[in-house]
């Protein structure tokens, strides 16, 4: 089973339990963020996801971040992405999706 959301669901207490839940049962989870929610690596400090050096066609796979500020939510996988340019189409900001899969495939 895979839970997705958009950004106005706030997934980062819901991704927690289902990551906990995960566990036992095959349950992905992934969840818009919007991009002043706060991140960190192992051993450093936060920052708000849109310092992330992404660019239009680019994408990032982050493993083991914290997201927000909150304590003992555990660690979790992120995405950032931004589509291309497309027929004189782009996107206005990048895509940031919190997750437990483990890769981009």
């Amino acid at each position: 089973m895979v839970v997705i959301g958009d950004s106005e669901i706030h997934g980062v207490e819901l991704s927690y339990w289902l990551k906990i839940r995960a566990i036992t049962q095959k349950i992905h989870f992934i969840f818009g963020q919007k991009q002043d929610t706060n991140y960190r690596k192992p051993r450093q400090k936060y920052h708000p996801l849109s310092n992330l050096p992404v660019s239009p066609g680019t994408k990032i796979f982050l493993s083991n971040i914290n997201i927000t500020q909150n304590k003992g939510l555990g660690s979790f996988n992120l995405v950032a992405y931004w589509k291309r340019k497309y027929k004189n189409k782009m996107e206005k900001e990048p895509w940031y999706l919190l997750t437990n899969l483990e890769s981009l495939d």
